[in-house]
């Protein structure tokens, strides 16, 4: 009966991974329908793979607008199954509760791949900035912010 059950959902799983990115595309096509304020990007390679993703609901936005001026960067660096790394940017709200403004899965770290990622998150947030931005001490991420973000003075970039 576990040989059965294990061949069933083997199958099972075989068929979700070969359409999982149209899935979540479509997911998000279908969240805009419901709710105009969600914003997502992405990108297709040139096999018609999904490139790059970044997605930030309605209410991540809304937090944002209230509790953005310091953010968290924070990257997984590929530690799921498609080795693609998954971007996190995210603050503490006024309950000291974690607030996530923002996602994004990536196909590699790459300073434009991190650029993609911060205009995306700029447009997605009304061009406003972080005053402060906390995030893991990659250097590539480092350098991007550099180049998409007009920081003052009170910026602080630290590794975690």
């Amino acid at each position: 009966m576990k040989d059965l059950y294990n061949r069933i959902n083997a199958g099972r799983m075989e068929e979700i991974a070969n359409r999982d990115a149209d899935d979540a595309i479509a997911y998000l096509f279908v969240k805009k329908d419901v709710d105009p304020e969600v914003y997502f990007n992405f990108t297709v390679t040139y096999d018609g793979r999904l490139g790059r993703l970044f997605w930030s609901d309605s209410r991540s936005r809304e937090d944002y607008k209230y509790y953005g001026d310091v953010i968290v960067f924070y990257s997984t660096f590929t530690t799921n199954r498609y080795t693609h790394p998954v971007v996190v940017m995210c603050g503490i709200n006024n309950h000291f509760c974690t607030s996530v403004f923002a996602c994004s899965t990536v196909p590699d770290e790459k300073v434009k791949t991190y650029e993609w990622i911060l205009n995306n998150f700029l447009e997605a947030m009304d061009s406003k900035q972080p005053l402060s931005i906390v995030l893991d001490g990659a250097p590539q991420i480092r350098k991007a912010i550099k180049r998409t973000f007009v920081l003052g003075y009170k910026t602080l970039v630290s590794n975690t």
